[in-house]
């Protein structure tokens, strides 16, 4: 008796199995609308409408960098008096 238990839960298993892989092919095929199909290219007909969301994010474009400029020094000519000497008054 138990050995007929073990045998038929196996067969159920693979017959249940072999169900289901039978309806999942047969779901998967598509109609037969396929008037410009093109050899050698994947054709499926999508049974869920296409969804779109916009999302906005902030995308770094480049990396923080440093520039060194060498600039020409500039020269300025300025006149200016100095007093050299100062001016004594001796009395007598």
């Amino acid at each position: 008796m138990q050995n007929s238990l073990i045998t038929m839960r196996g067969i159920s298993s693979t017959l249940t199995f072999a169900f289901l892989f039978v309806v999942s092919i047969a779901y998967a095929q598509p109609s037969s609308d396929l008037s410009s199909a093109k050899a050698r290219k994947c054709y499926a007909k999508c049974l869920i409408q296409d969804q779109y969301e916009t999302v906005k994010e902030q995308v770094l474009k480049a990396k923080a960098t440093t520039k060194l400029v060498v600039k020409s020094a500039k020269y300025k000519t300025l006149t200016e008096q100095v007093l050299s000497k100062i001016l004594t008054i001796q009395s007598k």
